[in-house]
């Protein structure tokens, strides 16, 4: 009877470790797909067009976008890599029109950048890669919620070179409770309590056991003027305006991530914007360094270090140019002076 209950325990045991790893697994998914961003003009006429093909990898709390922006004809102009860094920094960069070293030799090196954030928010109104965070690649971030006042990713005035700290209420519908994708994220503006954005799945699709949007649109409404919303029916005239529409389609999913490290990276010369110093208790400008065999992401101190060595870098360069500039004058004057010591000495 003893061997028999040890059997049902070893085979619950190993049942559960399934189950876990399972669970585990769960987490780990790959989502491709195309995504067009619209900006209009004060007059309802489109500002510009963005296009790119992306890919998200997932791996439980860890993930990374890869987007290829390119023309209307399908070339590719810029690619960009962002992901979380240590759950508390974005680290993004991007190369044109690749990240790789035998195509930025020239004068055309990667940029990088790096802030102290959990969530990324574009530093213009042209970024969609927040947009593909909030659905596809946020369902730890809602899971660990504590409050309905959430970042408004799609809002340039919440980046950190603006206000980090900026919130909106927000209201929203996971695709399958807790931990899972939003189906639906709608944004309220404080001042007037209208509707200020909203994001809405076009379908569910899913990557193994896991359920993600088939697609998405996205839209920054605005009082007046502007591009005319979408109509409702029964409307004649729509009852909203939209500074920005997104819309976003996947093409494939995959329940595994291919990526083995989820860090933003890049091959060749690049040249690293660090902020994460800006704001703090003691800010320190941006320090900015080189790396010329692919993106290095240096921890606080070592910034700090890199900020340093460039300030008395740039202290010596002017004392050298001072000094160099004085030599040339004495050195410019002298013949002038020989010359009138000479005409004195004739006399």
């Amino acid at each position: 009877m003893r061997i028999l209950f040890s059997c049902i325990q070893i085979c619950l045991y190993v049942f559960a470790g399934n189950e876990a790893a399972s669970s585990e697994r769960a987490t780990e998914y790959e989502v491709d797909g195309e995504i067009v961003q619209t900006v209009f003009k004060r007059d309802g006429s489109i500002d510009m067009i963005d296009q790119s093909i992306f890919t998200v990898f997932v791996r439980d709390r860890s993930w990374l976008i890869r987007t290829a922006d390119h023309d209307k004809y399908g070339k590719t102009i810029l690619t960009r890599e962002t992901s979380l860094l240590n759950d508390a920094e974005i680290c993004e960069v991007w190369g044109k029109p690749y990240l790789g070293a035998a195509t930025n030799r020239g004068s055309f090196p990667n940029v990088a950048l790096i802030v102290s954030n959990t969530v990324p928010v574009g530093e213009n109104e042209g970024c969609f890669v927040s947009h593909l965070w909030l659905m596809f690649a946020s369902g730890q971030y809602f899971a660990n919620l504590t409050t309905n006042w959430l970042t408004p990713v799609y809002d340039v005035n919440a980046s950190v070179s603006v206000n980090p700290n900026l919130k909106r209420e927000a209201k929203w519908v996971l695709v399958n409770g807790p931990g899972s994708l939003p189906l639906n994220v709608v944004y309220i503006n404080e001042y007037n309590h209208e509707i200020h954005a909203t994001y809405e799945a076009t379908g569910v699709t899913n990557s193994g056991t896991i359920l993600v949007p088939s697609g998405f649109v996205f839209e920054q409404r605005v009082g007046a003027l502007f591009a005319p919303g979408a109509l409702k029916p029964g409307e004649s005239i729509p009852a909203y305006r939209i500074r920005k529409r997104t819309v976003a389609t996947v093409t494939a999913v995959r329940p595994v991530c291919s990526r083995s490290e989820l860090l933003a990276t890049a091959n060749g010369k690049t040249i690293v914007t660090d902020k994460r110093l800006a704001h703090a208790v003691s800010p320190i400008p941006v320090s900015i360094y080189f790396a010329r065999t692919g993106v290095q992401w240096v921890s606080v101190e070592a910034a700090k270090k890199v900020y340093i060595k460039n300030s008395a870098s740039r202290k010596t360069t002017k004392h050298s140019l001072a000094v160099f500039y004085l030599m040339f004058l004495v050195v410019s004057a002298a013949p002038l002076l020989l010359l009138i010591r000479k005409r004195r000495c004739g006399k």
